[in-house]
């Protein structure tokens, strides 16, 4: 299996039947039981595929050699349609209310001296 992200906005379908394309033109996948894509999900930054393959195992077979070659082919293929893969994104969004007005007083103002009363026990 081959995970591929691709950007928001890419036509769907065509990513599919190009990862279905990709494993088929590949000579260590099988015919039977045929490949297939399955639109995963929407990640936070792509769009989800997943690529099931089989292929004959032997002691001269290197799996992760087999997706590595379907993911150069993959990504050959996407660019070649114009379709990108994901990136992370991130959206950063600014509060535009206005911020708390926030003043300083030096040491010596105390609330006393700025002109407040001073309110003693028992007189209010």
């Amino acid at each position: 299996m081959v995970k591929v992200g691709v950007a928001y906005g890419s036509p769907a379908h065509a990513v599919a039947q190009i990862l279905e394309e990709c494993a088929l033109r590949y000579a260590a996948v099988l015919e039977e039981p045929p490949p297939s894509v399955i639109f995963e999900d929407f990640g936070e930054s792509a769009l989800i595929f997943s690529l099931y393959f089989w292929t004959n195992l032997s002691p001269n077979t290197n799996p992760l050699q087999i997706m590595s070659d379907l993911r150069f082919m993959i990504e050959k293929n996407l660019r070649e349609a114009g379709i990108m893969l994901a990136v992370p994104r991130r959206d950063i969004q600014f509060d535009s209310t206005p911020p708390i007005k926030v003043e300083f007083a030096s040491a010596d103002e105390t609330p006393l001296r700025a002109g407040l009363q001073r309110v003693r026990p028992g007189s209010a």
